[in-house]
């Protein structure tokens, strides 16, 4: 398993242990649960731009041949950005119908799900030239 599949694992884990945190105390937000919910939402962050963040700018760099790579890149990064919009705007439909802990579950189930797509589809690309990889 490559160093960036691990990461994106302790990102998901992340995100699930962040919505425990946020369900399992949303009656009785003591002063544990808050610092529990804080500590998962930074490392979180942190984890993401170790992982999923960036994975999508470098397989694109990667995955295209030059002569199409920059309409792939502007076809991708629209498309990145319509998903990010979409996150935003569910947010508060979620968070009224589910609490918050159910709408960072529902992100959490994502993230879990998208684990053995990555597995079977996402090759590793280390050590590879750009013709290796596009052959």
């Amino acid at each position: 398993m490559d160093l960036a599949i691990s990461r994106r694992h302790v990102a998901v884990a992340i995100l699930v242990i962040l919505g425990w945190a946020v369900a399992a105390h949303a009656e009785d937000a003591g002063h544990g649960a808050a610092v529990t919910g804080l500590a998962a939402a930074n490392l979180y962050i942190i984890a993401f731009a170790m992982s999923w963040g960036p994975v999508m700018w470098v397989l694109l760099g990667e995955m295209f041949p030059n002569r199409m790579l920059g309409a792939a890149l502007a076809l991708f990064g629209a498309t990145n950005w319509l998903t990010n919009f979409a996150v935003t705007v569910t947010f508060l439909p979620l968070l009224k119908a589910l609490g918050l802990g159910g709408a960072y579950a529902l992100y959490a189930v994502a993230a879990v799900v998208s684990l053995p797509f990555v597995w079977a589809l996402v090759t590793e690309t280390r050590g590879k030239t750009l013709e290796q990889m596009q052959g």
